[in-house]
């Protein structure tokens, strides 16, 4: 190896080295960064295009038991589609596949018979969500209908809606 070779290797290797180091710091801490705050950038506007949605949705009552009483019609109608409605926005398509499903088996009048018991018991969860149950004429449960207000992602005590929703079924 040649004297100038000799003399610039460790400055090439230190270099080298800082570089790899400057490389790895700026990934680990400005990129991961950027792509974190990127990330959550779209994360908020998902969740705000999701409150939008609620805030335009009139699909609901403004009391639990009139969104029943409003899917109940609906239902007696065979109209699915609206039915679905009433469910909150994310479950509406399994819930309409569900609805097609038992129409298609031809259970239709079993499950109208059961929703329109009059055995029922309301149930207050906080102020912002009720729970009905179903039972039959010999007190046997049937079924639960759970109902909530949509509230702000963050804060499940700040409504984004007036309007119940049927939240699972």
């Amino acid at each position: 190896m040649n004297k100038k070779l000799k003399r610039w290797l460790p400055i090439i290797i230190i270099g080298f080295v800082i570089i790899l180091l400057i490389s790895t710091l700026f990934n680990k801490y400005v990129w991961n960064g950027l792509v974190t705050r990127f990330k959550t950038k779209i994360f908020l506007n998902n969740i705000a295009k999701q409150e939008q949605k609620y805030k335009n949705d009139k699909y609901g009552g403004k009391t639990p038991e009139e969104t029943y009483q409003m899917f109940l019609n609906a239902l007696k109608n065979k109209d699915i589609e609206l039915a679905s409605k009433y469910f909150v926005l994310d479950e509406q398509d399994r819930y309409k596949q569900a609805l097609y499903e038992i129409e298609k088996q031809e259970k239709w009048e079993l499950m109208m018979s059961d929703l329109t018991q009059k055995n029922t018991k309301w149930t207050a969860i906080g102020n912002m969500a009720y729970t009905l149950e179903l039972f039959d004429e010999n007190n046997m449960f049937l079924t639960q209908i759970d109902f909530s207000v949509p509230s702000e992602s963050f804060s499940a005590s700040k409504p984004i809606s007036d309007i119940w929703k049927i939240s699972s079924f």
